[in-house]
């Protein structure tokens, strides 16, 4: 490749004319590495030779013939045709531009998404099924004894009728407080349930037989 630009070279050739007794392009300015080829264009012989020696000299140029040297290194370059004095010409050679450096590759860090948390089911509440306690039972089935006794009924009677449900008041409470004690100890709620049934069952005794004795002195 033999491009041209006026006054500068940027290829890693260039090619100088010696036309109508003069070099062009002249001055000429390269880059180190370039190779300069010199073509005779006159009629005449020309010979191109270094001001200081830089580079060797030519041999004598005949129409058409070229003459090529590589310049590696920068400075200044001056020279002269050998033939004829009177032309000269110049070669600056300058550094090569340092390449680009090619930029790096942007790395996006990856992003891992969290997971979503599940919800915590929430426990059902079993259904806590009734207990009936058993001084609250004897308590009721004292009040159902002593009301079955009729008012005018005799003492005897209404005595009769009070012990059944007094009697089974007193297992009912004592079943209760050895249910409580067997489990975990003494049960104050139900020793104080099977209290309350006893006088329950004592009070309705009491009511009973002072209605035989109204019934006796009627």
């Amino acid at each position: 490749m033999t491009g041209l630009l006026p006054g500068w070279a940027l290829a890693s050739s260039a090619t100088v004319s010696i036309q109508h007794y003069v070099f062009s392009p002249s001055p000429l300015t390269i880059t180190a590495g370039t190779t300069v080829t010199w073509v005779n264009r006159d009629p005449t012989e020309h010979q191109v030779v270094s001001d200081t020696g830089a580079f060797p000299a030519s041999k004598l140029l005949k129409t058409g013939q070229t003459y090529s040297y590589k310049f590696t290194r920068t400075g200044t370059y001056s020279y002269y045709d050998g033939y004829n004095s009177s032309i000269r010409g110049t070669i600056f050679v300058k550094a090569a531009p340092k390449p680009a450096p090619t930029p790096k590759p942007t790395v996006r860090p990856v992003v891992t998404p969290k997971p979503t948390p599940k919800p915590t089911p929430k426990p059902t509440a079993s259904p806590t099924a009734a207990v009936a306690s058993p001084a609250a039972s004897a308590t009721a089935s004292a009040s159902a004894s002593a009301s079955a006794v009729p008012s005018g009924a005799p003492l005897a009677s209404a005595a009769s009728s009070a012990a059944p449900a007094a009697s089974s008041a007193a297992p009912a409470a004592s079943s209760a407080t050895g249910s409580a004690s067997g489990s975990s100890g003494p049960d104050v709620g139900s020793v104080a349930l099977g209290i309350l049934g006893t006088l329950i069952v004592v009070a309705i005794a009491a009511i009973a037989f002072q209605s035989g004795r109204r019934g006796r002195s009627g």
